[in-house]
């Protein structure tokens, strides 16, 4: 948790707020195997080690082209290794930056 709390620090306001616009657009559904909270830490995490294009995201989700944003969002929870800050199975995100 402590690398948790030194990499949200080093986040900007800016990402954290597009992070959160995109979570809460319903694009991957919150439910019992999925919850907001351990979502948007996965993507944080990931954003730090794999930058995400997350202005792209955003202006994607704006016009309604949520399949990509949707592929990523549901891989980077289902893929992100916490322990390690890596992902696992090959998963790599169609916003990753490079």
């Amino acid at each position: 948790m402590n690398n948790f709390i030194q990499i949200l620090r080093a986040t900007s306001n800016e990402d954290i707020g597009l992070i959160n616009k995109i979570i809460e657009s319903g694009v991957i559904p919150v439910n019992k195997h999925v919850d907001i909270l351990s979502l948007e830490m996965d993507i944080i995490c990931c954003h730090s080690v794999y930058p995400l294009d997350l202005r792209r995201m955003f202006d994607d989700l704006q016009n309604n082209s949520v399949g990509s944003i949707g592929h990523d969002l549901a891989g980077i929870h289902r893929h992100w290794d916490r322990k390690n800050y890596k992902f696992t199975d090959g998963f790599r995100p169609r916003y990753a930056m490079s």
